[in-house]
């Protein structure tokens, strides 16, 4: 029968027979002399060392996780917390939260810390603060600050006044969906203002918020530049949607393309259709327009009938 005796100095373990239990023996590890015994519920000095290394290692491997993770869970619940302040009008406690998320690196606080900072009425205004925070944010590529560096840059409010920086910041945010910088954009490339004029480049940009303004409250939004797009053929389709979904301005504008011939060729009956359906949604001007048609049909009428020769 073979068991397992210990060396007391190394910890070196050895199967032996059991016969040699009380016989004196040597470690070949060590070389220490022992008396071979069987003791029972003893740790071998060596397996607990092994264990208490192993535990160190755990722990470290635990603590480096958490520390890894712990500013992104806490950046996220200041935040959080932040944002349900600013809702429900604590100003101070959602500041104070944001100025915490911001300090972890959270894009959304520091966005939210430059727009305090940027506020003129605010008693945390701060110029220098505000453009911090909002390079900070942009360059994590949060889309509102890009946008905000953006309109910075092009009024010369937060940094110096820098058309390129402006256009490269409303570029960026764009390319992310931002609306407001998409629509700025298409703006600027319908009148050529930071860029040359591009008719097509200002029609894919008005696509894009086609696709993000889906109730006729947005479109208004989009009305100027559906039409200093220059591209009318293609503004009609996207007017009449808006007209459908209630918008009486979109009804108009496209009776007065009708009307004036910009784009199309000119159609009275058209036009007057379009003023028709304006007027039906509550648009003031249009049912204007149509009486206007109607007096003046009405004087051309009348002035045929005047020209016409008489008969005895």
């Amino acid at each position: 029968m073979k068991t397992k005796i210990t060396c007391p100095c190394c910890g070196q373990e050895y199967d032996i027979d059991k016969s040699i239990i009380g016989q004196t023996v040597k470690c070949e590890e060590c070389e220490t002399t022992f008396t071979a015994s069987i003791v029972l519920g003893k740790k071998s000095p060596r397996s607990g060392k092994k264990k208490k290394i192993i535990a160190v290692v755990v722990c470290g491997v635990i603590l480096a996780v958490a520390a890894c993770f712990y500013p992104k869970i806490k950046s996220e619940w200041d935040y959080k917390k932040g944002m349900d302040a600013f809702i429900n009008h604590r100003s101070d406690e959602a500041f104070n939260y944001f100025k915490k998320a911001a300090a972890f690196g959270h894009p959304g606080a520091q966005y939210e810390l430059g727009y305090y900072y940027s506020k003129r009425d605010s008693s945390h205004y701060d110029e220098a603060e505000a453009a911090k925070w909002y390079h900070k944010s942009a360059e994590q590529g949060f889309c509102h600050a890009q946008s905000a560096l953006g309109y910075s840059y092009l009024k010369g409010e937060l940094d110096e006044k820098d058309e390129r920086e402006a256009l490269f910041w409303f570029q960026q945010a764009a390319e992310q969906g931002d609306a407001t910088s998409q629509y700025i954009l298409a703006l600027c490339y319908s009148q050529g203002l930071l860029v040359p004029k591009n008719v097509e480049e200002a029609v894919f940009l008005i696509q894009k918020l086609k696709e993000i303004y889906d109730d006729f409250f947005e479109v208004e939004k989009m009305y100027p530049l559906i039409i200093q797009s220059g591209n009318v053929e293609y503004s009609i389709p996207i007017l009449e949607e808006a007209g459908n979904m209630g918008f009486s301005e979109a009804y108009y504008r496209i009776g007065k393309c009708y009307q004036t011939g910009n784009g199309v060729e000119p159609n009275l009956s058209k036009a007057k259709q379009y003023f028709e359906n304006a007027a039906e949604l509550g648009h003031r001007i249009a049912d204007s327009e149509l009486i206007r048609i109607e007096l003046e049909e009405a004087d051309e009428r009348v002035r045929r009938e005047l020209d016409r020769p008489i008969r005895f």
